[in-house]
């Protein structure tokens, strides 16, 4: 069977954001959110999380915009007096490998953020972050064990992409095979320090089209979607005024150019039909615990 989680990211940036997460859930294909506790929108997400139940949350874990969850005394490396993040994913990830930012901190912070979630009420379905920096050698292990500490089972795995000669034109296809080779890498270093890795869905899809996603490339996506459960990476949204001048003091504008045409596509007629038309169920990450629920059942005696 084809399951696919349509995960909007960035719930909780801000109220027009949070709005059209919403309506990409209530009027269109998206499944699953990942909402981000330190940012303005988040009080509001809440609200909206408890008033849409079939609506899937995650915890989008963060190290880059806006303020930190812990006390700026508790994770000095990673913030400045104030207690902001350095706003740049390339900025952190140059002052982690030269050893200048604490994992202890790092640690720090993302089980501050978590605690945030769960005071509000919300048991997330699964874990993922900002520039999928979970993903990365350094911090996986870090999400594992935050996982197994506030029992969420399920993470983002990112995973190649089929690259064709007109991905390879986008800037975001280079950042996708980073990311996915330091994946494998920091899976591969959670096994040898022999900690369970979390469940995650069989593949990524969607990263490569960030900033691209057509009704047409979405309908190109979901034509290469496999048996299994995939997971497509989506950021819908509203922009308004607020929006703007959160984006630009937090360092996120790019994506504001593309998330109301994401929005769009994600509630197009023509990508909700070609769903049913390939049998794809569209379900949150909880699908993952089902399946693994299902595969430790013993069979019936006798058969």
């Amino acid at each position: 069977m084809k399951k696919l989680i349509v995960n909007a990211d960035d719930f909780g940036w801000s109220d027009s954001v949070n709005r059209g997460i919403i309506a990409g859930h209530q009027n269109g294909i998206v499944s699953s959110t990942s909402v981000m506790v330190n940012m303005p929108g988040f009080e509001g997400a809440v609200d909206l999380a408890r008033a849409n139940p079939a609506l899937g949350v995650g915890l989008h874990l963060n190290l880059v915009r806006g303020r930190a969850a812990a006390a700026p005394e508790r994770i000095p490396s990673l913030v400045d007096r104030e207690g902001f993040f350095r706003r740049s994913a390339t900025a952190l990830l140059r002052d982690l490998w030269g050893r200048r930012v604490s994992p202890l901190e790092i640690a720090r912070e993302w089980r501050a953020q978590a605690e945030r979630l769960l005071k509000a009420g919300i048991r997330p379905t699964h874990l993922d972050s900002e520039k999928h920096l979970h993903a990365l050698p350094g911090l996986a292990p870090i999400l594992v064990e935050l996982g197994r500490a506030i029992g969420v089972p399920a993470f983002r795995r990112v995973s190649f992409e089929r690259l064709t000669p007109r991905v390879l034109l986008w800037r975001s296809s280079y950042k996708m095979i980073g990311l996915a080779t330091g994946t494998a890498l920091g899976l591969a270093l959670v096994g040898r320090a022999g900690i369970r890795p979390l469940r995650a869905p069989d593949r990524t899809v969607g990263l490569t089209a960030a900033g691209h996603l057509t009704v047409g490339e979405l309908l190109r996506i979901l034509r290469r979607v496999a048996s299994g459960i995939s997971e497509l990476v989506v950021h819908p949204g509203l922009v308004d005024q607020e929006c703007r001048e959160i984006s630009a003091h937090c360092g996120g504008a790019f994506i504001d150019a593309h998330r109301e045409g994401e929005l769009q596509t994600l509630t197009d007629p023509l990508v909700s039909a070609a769903c049913r038309e390939r049998g794809i169920q569209l379900v949150d990450f909880g699908a993952l615990t089902e399946e693994a629920d299902r595969a430790s059942v013993p069979p019936a005696p006798g058969r």
